[in-house]
């Protein structure tokens, strides 16, 4: 690791460490902006280290600041673009992990095909982090797979709330059929999903959807349709 990646790496640590989110990011961007295969090693590399960290007696402090660099990291290696594909590729090959997970929507948000079987499988195990990222590459059935998460989920209502957001990314009538079930869900916090979902899509349906959604019974889901 030459210098100058190694400075970048200890900048992004430090503002992670400090909450500061938006250095952290800055640090990362600009290890992409060097073009080089040491650093897109250097982001990985650190990306897996995380997932060793001991969070069994942490109180949250550590937690936030591992969730902190792990964002980062993220928008480093979506900065890095093309040159990123292939250590992140061996990530998703693996078991599911914290840093799959990412490596995982990364990959979605670059338009990577070779991540969409995973997509669909870590769904089917029921990785709720895998389910915007199968919505994003939106492989035929995913609408079917993502239906089954959430016929799965039972009370689950955060993986309901994901499952929602991977069907907006999607935006096909079959997904718009399975957000307009979400809107009549018991648990408020699947409709507020359903509804932030259909709010970031266009055409007649989705708006009257949104109607409904404005209708509901719960002042948040209410607030989310705007």
């Amino acid at each position: 690791m030459d210098d100058q990646v190694a400075r970048l790496i200890h900048e992004l640590r430090r503002c992670a460490g400090w909450e500061d989110l938006g250095g952290a990011i800055a640090a990362a961007r600009e290890l992409a902006a060097r073009d080089s295969d040491a650093a897109v090693a250097a982001l990985v590399s650190l990306l897996e280290d995380l997932d060793r960290v001991d969070l069994s007696d942490d109180a949250g402090d550590v937690g936030d600041e591992v969730w902190r660099t792990r964002e980062a990291l993220r928008h480093g290696l979506e900065a890095c673009g093309r040159r990123s594909l292939v250590p992140l590729r061996s990530l998703v090959t693996r078991p599911p992990s914290p840093s799959g997970q990412v490596a995982l929507l990364v990959l979605a948000k670059l338009g990577d095909d070779f991540a969409a079987p995973i997509a669909i499988d870590w769904v089917s195990q029921g990785v709720s982090a895998a389910l915007l990222p199968l919505g994003l590459l939106a492989p035929p059935g995913a609408v079917a797979v993502l239906a089954r998460a959430i016929d799965h989920a039972g009370d689950d209502s955060w993986t309901k709330r994901l499952a929602a957001h991977a069907l907006g990314a999607i935006d096909t009538d079959a997904a718009l059929d399975v957000l307009e079930q979400l809107l009549e869900d018991r648990e408020w916090f699947a409709r507020l999903g359903a509804a932030e979902a259909l709010r970031e899509l266009a055409g007649d349906r989705a708006r009257r959807l949104l109607e409904r959604a404005r209708r509901d019974v719960d002042p948040r889901v209410v607030a989310a349709a705007g």
